[in-house]
């Protein structure tokens, strides 16, 4: 005979094989020429001690084993049958054939990836969905991700009395909060007694059965809510149910961020999540900067705007409003030509901006509006010493083909780190960017290109502090459309 006289695989995800389970077949006469035969193919053999033969001493019996796994390949019921088969005559097998069944199930994710493309550095993204379908009731349902910079976002939750803030395709049987409100369960999830303030609690949905909605409304008698930073987590899923919720993207640094969101559950054990991880990706991108000066200010002797703080001494170099939309670092009050080849075009300069002092993030651009751009600098976290010569400041000065990132302080300069510059360089219409942040990492931008970085000392003029921004140039430099801010 063989026992037991049936295997049930119970559910498994399809394209998944399960663990084996065991028949066993005993004799009280040997058997030749075993063989099995399997009605539906998701079944199979795997292991087991019987092979071609079962051989029995006299008066005795023997037995052997017979590994059986399932494999389905479709969603839905499958059944079948494994007969043992022997050339033995005259020989039945007890319970022969056995039957067999299964059920497969799928469990996926969709989309399996996100692309967030750029994303300006410090900002978060607009969220991209994530759909989880359960072929099978699921539990202990959690969400991995590889990399900070990607997360599932707050909920809105506060809002108006009486509008609904977040409407889900499922509705609960046990709703629980890290939140002392109240709540009703139902139909409609109401938060009760919340006024004029943010709710910032975690509801968590520990069982959700398919085609029903609830809502998560703010019923208070107030006239206005702020919003709030409570999120909606899905733990459990019964079989047909569907969870969505959002992903965004918050890059901290330049370039690019790849990464993976896992979602995994605990139940039923070795539960197969098709599509996980889902592949994340996104580039740090910079922002846009507020156009400063376009130095639209036709022959200029200097600068000449009340925004700009120069160094203008007799027999100087200031810098120089020169045509429409350029800005030249000249000698004195003399004209100097296009081409820059007068007398007059002797030295550099310099100037700062001074109708603010930026915050501890800040950022400096110019566009280069010359063949002649080695030697310009752009000028971040500028403090101490006068309106026109500051004590302190980080200079960021291209030459050559690289950009030479420094500190200048009353003791001279320190050269920070060396970005070099891609293919030819910089050349005329080309922008060069400037960021600090509050750990002190300077990112040096070609148009909108990521270069590099530089770390400078931790030193709070160089981290923690803010400052004015600016530019200095050389002789036969002329740039446009000064931009900055705080990002």
């Amino acid at each position: 005979q063989v026992t037991p006289a049936s295997l049930s695989f119970g559910n498994v995800a399809i394209n998944a094989t399960s663990a084996a389970q065991t028949l066993t077949l005993q004799s009280s006469v040997t058997l030749s020429g075993l063989t099995l035969t399997f009605s539906n193919a998701a079944f199979a053999r795997s292991g087991g001690t019987c092979g071609l033969s079962l051989t029995v001493p006299a008066g005795g019996t023997s037995s052997c084993t017979i590994g059986v796994t399932f494999h389905p390949t479709a969603v839905g019921t499958v059944n079948g049958t494994v007969t043992i088969n022997t050339t033995t005559a005259g020989v039945t097998i007890t319970n022969n054939p056995v039957a067999l069944s299964g059920t497969g199930y799928q469990v996926r994710v969709t989309p399996t990836s996100l692309n967030f493309a750029n994303q300006a550095i410090n900002t978060t993204s607009s969220a991209q969905s994530v759909t989880l379908q359960a072929g099978v009731a699921i539990s202990g349902v959690s969400l991995g991700f590889s990399n900070a910079t990607f997360a599932q976002p707050a909920t809105n939750i506060a809002a108006a009395p009486g509008g609904a803030v977040e409407n889900l395709a499922r509705t609960t049987a046990t709703i629980t909060t890290t939140s002392a409100h109240g709540f009703t369960v139902g139909t409609t999830v109401v938060i009760a007694g919340v006024a004029n303030a943010a709710f910032n609690g975690t509801f968590t949905v520990a069982s959700v059965p398919s085609g029903t909605t609830f809502t998560v409304a703010n019923t208070a008698p107030a006239a206005s809510a702020t919003s709030g930073g409570g999120t909606v987590t899905v733990t459990g899923l019964a079989a047909g149910g569907s969870w969505t919720f959002g992903v965004t993207f918050r890059p901290t640094t330049p370039g690019a961020v790849n990464a993976t969101l896992t979602i995994n559950a605990t139940s039923p054990a070795g539960v197969v999540i098709t599509g996980s991880p889902v592949s994340l990706s996104g580039t740090g991108a910079l922002g846009a900067l507020g156009t400063l000066d376009n130095f639209n200010r036709t022959t200029q002797n200097t600068l000449g705007n009340a925004s700009w703080s120069q160094v203008v001494t007799a027999g100087v170099a200031a810098i120089h409003v020169q045509d429409l939309n350029l800005l030249g670092a000249l000698s004195g009050v003399a004209a100097c030509d296009n081409a820059q080849t007068s007398s007059n075009c002797l030295a550099g300069g310099a100037a700062y901006w001074n109708l603010a002092a930026f915050s501890n993030r800040q950022a400096a651009r110019y566009t280069f509006s010359s063949l002649t751009v080695d030697g310009a600098s752009l000028v971040l976290k500028a403090t101490g010493g006068t309106a026109t010569v500051p004590a302190n400041y980080i200079q960021v000065s291209y030459s050559g083909g690289q950009i030479a990132v420094s500190t200048i302080t009353a003791g001279g300069s320190t050269t920070a780190g060396v970005v070099q510059v891609n293919g030819a360089g910089f050349s005329i219409n080309d922008t060069m960017t400037a960021t600090v942040d509050a750990t002190g990492l300077v990112t040096v931008w070609q148009n909108s290109n990521y270069l590099g970085s530089a770390q400078l000392p931790n030193v709070a003029t160089w981290t923690t502090g803010g400052g004015r921004i600016g530019m200095q140039l050389s002789v036969g430099n002329q740039v446009d459309n000064f931009a900055g801010g705080n990002f």
